[in-house]
């Protein structure tokens, strides 16, 4: 679906609805599924700001596999941002802040410059190219 519509107008869907989930087995499969749209296409026209959002939300869950996966989500999110992303991570628990970052330590910084998308959306090869040479800073897609 991603690969005809786009992966960003996916990824807002799935946080607009998975913000009113109550199934934890429903908001691991969201978390889990952001990260897997992230490291196929691409930074390009990711909703930085929704999914942050989302994340910081799903860290706070009393669910430890919900936690867990919205970890593993942010920790995706981290290696193509970087240290930039803390500052957005004001709202999580510090108890769960030090194991999100303990996280970090342990992931390497993916450079644009080097990083190649899996999957395109049909009909966009040109602008993702642009973002594959490392034209595309992800933090760009923040709203202002």
């Amino acid at each position: 679906m991603a690969e005809h519509a786009s992966p960003a107008f996916v990824i807002k869907g799935m946080v607009k609805h998975g913000s009113s989930a109550k199934s934890p087995k429903v908001l691991e499969e969201l978390a889990l599924h952001i990260g897997v749209f992230l490291k196929e296409f691409g930074p390009a026209g990711f909703p930085l700001q929704e999914v942050i959002d989302f994340g910081v939300t799903g860290c706070g869950h009393a669910n430890k596999k919900v936690r867990d996966t919205f970890i593993q989500m942010v920790t995706t999110i981290y290696e193509f941002v970087g240290e930039p992303i803390k500052e957005f991570l004001k709202g999580v628990k510090s108890s769960t802040l030090k194991v999100i970052e303990d996280s970090f330590s342990k992931t390497e910084v993916i450079d644009a410059k080097q990083f190649q998308s899996k999957r395109q959306v049909i009909g966009e090869e040109e602008e993702s190219k642009g973002a594959a040479s490392g034209g595309f800073n992800l933090l760009d897609n923040l709203p202002r």
